[in-house]
């Protein structure tokens, strides 16, 4: 019997491929499970059409991803802390805080990968994952504001 997997099935396949299997191991556990439907020629044809929608919009993405990718790589982003008499900051600049900064600049994608908080004065390279293993870099400029 000839079935359109609906989700992964270990050891058969992954979802939206058409396999053959014996019919009782397809009524009695495959679409039981709802792990998959029998493979009509609608059936198929719908799924090939979903499969090609899906792929038309992952290039869309790569492409857009790539834009901001370029966009990032000229960006700057500069935050201003207060620094104490020893040249010190309060504080630190996060992943969240840089995250939020791109947010607020019309950046929808991208996770800031930081080892560690940035808690000194200066330039720093940040990179940023873009997802669909796109990634980039981004100067970050952490200036001090003088405490009275």
């Amino acid at each position: 019997m000839k079935i359109l997997l609906i989700k992964d099935v270990k050891d058969l396949g992954r979802k939206g491929e058409v396999k053959e299997v014996s019919a009782g191991y397809a009524r009695n556990f495959l679409v039981l499970r709802k792990l998959a439907v029998p493979a009509t020629a609608n059936i198929v044809a719908r799924a090939e059409a979903e499969i090609a929608q899906a792929a038309e919009r992952r290039a869309k993405l790569l492409v857009e991803l790539k834009v901001q990718a370029k966009e990032l790589a000229n960006a700057k982003l500069t935050f201003v802390r207060k620094v104490g008499e020893k040249g010190d900051i309060f504080g630190s600049v996060t992943g969240s805080d840089i995250e939020a900064a791109l947010r607020k600049q019309g950046f929808v994608h991208g996770t800031v990968d930081l080892k560690h908080h940035l808690k000194t004065i200066g330039t720093h390279t940040v990179t940023v994952d873009l997802g669909e293993g796109i990634t980039t870099n981004l100067e970050v400029a952490v200036l001090g504001e003088e405490q009275k």
